[in-house]
């Protein structure tokens, strides 16, 4: 489900990006890969609190080194 947000995002849809990984989440909460490009969306559209929100709610819950970095990466 990621991999449609991530074209709209690369094709410059910020927005319907968010939405589409803001859906996906809303469907299987286990969708990390969402709320990794999702965390990076928000801090690129300035809302930085929900970026720091969802980094921190999705960092519980994984541990692989890849994607702690980037959380961490997208709080900026």
């Amino acid at each position: 489900m990621a991999g449609y947000g991530l074209q709209l995002f690369h094709g410059g849809a910020v927005g319907s990006a968010s939405a589409w990984w803001e859906r996906s989440l809303a469907t299987d909460n286990d969708q990390l890969q969402s709320a990794f490009y999702l965390t990076r969306a928000y801090f690129l559209t300035g809302r930085y609190q929900e970026a720091i929100d969802l980094a921190r709610q999705t960092l519980r819950r994984v541990d692989q080194c890849a994607y702690v970095n980037g959380l961490y990466c997208n709080i900026g």
